[in-house]
Order: C-alpha cells, then sequence, then structure tokens
C-alpha cells in the first residue's frame, strides 16, 4: 500500500485547495495523518473543504481506516460536523 496520498481541488486550472495524508502505525491501528491544508487565499474554506472531503471520504472508506487531522481548520471543521466523527482518529482533548 502507498504509504502516501495527495489530495488536491482545482478550479480552471488553478490550484484552490490541496492536503497530503500520509499512513503510520500507531500501537492500535494504522491511520492516515492530514497535516496542512492548503486554501488559496481567493477561495472560501467553507466551500473548498467539503471538496477536499469528496474526495478523502470515499478513500478512508475504501481502506477501512481513519483520519487524524492536525490542521487547525479541518480539526475545527471535523469538530463542528459531528458525522464525521468515526473517521476521526484521536480527537484533540477538551475539558
Amino acid at each position: 500500500m502507498v504509504n502516501q496520498q495527495e489530495f488536491t481541488n482545482l478550479q480552471a486550472g488553478q490550484l484552490q485547495a490541496k492536503t497530503t495524508l500520509q499512513l503510520i502505525s500507531r500501537q492500535d491501528t494504522q491511520t492516515w495523518v492530514m497535516g496542512h491544508v492548503f486554501i488559496a487565499p481567493e477561495t472560501d474554506p467553507a466551500t473548498e473543504l467539503p471538496k477536499l472531503l469528496d474526495q478523502i471520504l470515499p478513500f478512508l472508506a475504501a481502506h477501512e481506516q481513519t483520519v487524524w487531522p492536525l490542521d487547525p481548520v479541518m480539526i475545527a471543521y471535523f469538530s463542528a460536523h459531528p458525522n464525521l466523527s468515526h473517521y476521526w482518529y484521536h480527537r484533540p482533548w477538551q475539558e
């Protein structure tokens, strides 16, 4: 299996959003780590994040794995969408 997967949103040949997942092994499972999420300055994250996830979620489902988002923008998006909880590995600690 490939250890890295890139996801991009293009519009009229222009990069709108991009992220890379890297497969890591934890003591309990393997999961995909999502580091930085690039959102082009002229675009709206509320529009671009769902487009990225439209690519990422079927990929995760096909591999029966989860994702560990590290970018604050994506963490906030996952937090605001409880329907994504079964994809989310290792949520941030909350009081």
